[in-house]
């Protein structure tokens, strides 16, 4: 399937899967309040997905980063962390988005 600007609503719809790495550096938050942290990481990370999405419906894979609030990190160009979403097709044929980090190759 490939993105059309007329689709750009229907990709909104779209799962997304984030590889481990993804997860564990854009969303996991270990602390002692880490559940409600993780939920707003999450939230954040998928209102910029969906954004950058939105701005290039018709892009196969879109790159593009974020700084993950709350990261404990002293150098700031640590704290950018590049990201990688590709439009993947299930073996159902449904499609799906895949959210990973941008030098690692996705195992989905």
């Amino acid at each position: 399937m490939t993105f059309l600007p007329d689709l750009a609503p229907h990709l909104l719809k779209l799962p997304v899967v984030l590889t481990p790495q993804a997860w564990e550096s854009a969303v996991q938050w270990d602390e002692h309040d880490g559940a409600d942290i993780t939920v707003l990481r999450l939230c954040r990370l998928l209102l910029t997905v969906y954004r950058h999405l939105n701005e290039h419906p018709e892009q196969q894979e879109i790159l593009f980063g974020c700084y993950p609030r709350g990261r404990l990190c002293t150098d700031p160009k640590h704290r950018w962390l590049g990201l990688r979403l590709t439009q993947k097709q299930a073996s159902d044929g449904s499609s799906y988005l895949c959210l990973s980090l941008r030098n690692e190759t996705s195992p989905f």
